[in-house]
């Protein structure tokens, strides 16, 4: 009964992943409403919150943050395949807590943006299943397109003597995408503090031939802030209540 008790949850209850990958460690859950007794596994974590001075959903997103992925890597103990945290090293993560009020209403919007989600998805839903019925009955010819104004094509007026001049469009080859390139790129670009976000957009912006995936971004990302004299560092923006990187001089 004690060993029950003891991975016994309850509703709001945060379950960490203390034994995965690298790329999965430290995954972050909530025990919703349950109607009967569950218990979790050995390979997680459990955490009882104080409801007066944490939500639940704003440490949700915390969590997703390169601020504690960050951390959650520093602290990891790595073996052959798999990596491991413990309640020491999730305890000592340094985290922004902002005043409860705050984190509420980041629940209230977090909860309305769902229900739009959940909305537009039944519609997109609706609309595709709309879609596949007018596209059997198209097929069938079923469909009744005599109503369906279709604009009539522009005819090109003046036409262009090739033989009178020719333009020739100098066009530049993507590069491809490599630590190396990052790194030039955040040295030469960004001279004021960023967000990961921005170099996210940025990196889009330069049309690579391959793009990297986001979890490969980070890592790199993460490589630059380690070592004696790295590339960057990383602050919180009590202002605008983001972290943010800078390239170090």
């Amino acid at each position: 009964e004690q060993e029950k008790n003891k991975y016994k949850v309850d509703e709001g209850d945060i379950l960490i992943n203390r034994v995965n990958s690298i790329d999965h460690l430290g995954k972050i859950g909530i025990i919703p409403k349950i109607n009967e007794e569950i218990i979790y596994e050995s390979n997680m974590m459990k955490f009882k919150l104080q409801k007066d001075k944490l939500n639940s959903i704003y440490l949700l997103f915390l969590f997703k943050l390169p601020f504690i992925k960050y951390q959650i890597r520093r602290k990891a103990k790595n073996a052959v395949n798999q990596s491991s945290i413990n309640q020491q090293d999730v305890n000592s993560f340094v985290v922004t807590k902002p005043p409860i009020l705050v984190q509420t209403k980041f629940f209230k919007i977090f909860k309305m943006t769902e229900s739009i989600k959940t909305r537009y998805n039944q519609s997109l839903t609706e609309l595709e299943n709309l879609y596949g019925s007018l596209s059997q009955k198209a097929f069938k010819g079923e469909l009744d397109l005599s109503k369906i104004f279709i604009a009539k094509k522009l005819v090109l007026q003046n036409r262009i003597n090739l033989t009178d001049s020719v333009t020739v469009e100098v066009v530049r080859k993507s590069p491809h995408y490599t630590q190396k390139a990052l790194k030039e790129l955040i040295r030469s670009r960004l001279k004021k503090p960023f967000t990961f976000e921005h170099l996210m957009s940025m990196l889009a912006d330069e049309s690579f031939k391959s793009m990297p995936e986001y979890t490969e971004l980070r890592t790199h990302v993460f490589k630059l802030l380690e070592g004696k004299k790295p590339i960057l560092s990383q602050t919180f923006d009590m202002d605008k209540k983001q972290v943010v990187l800078s390239v170090n001089s």
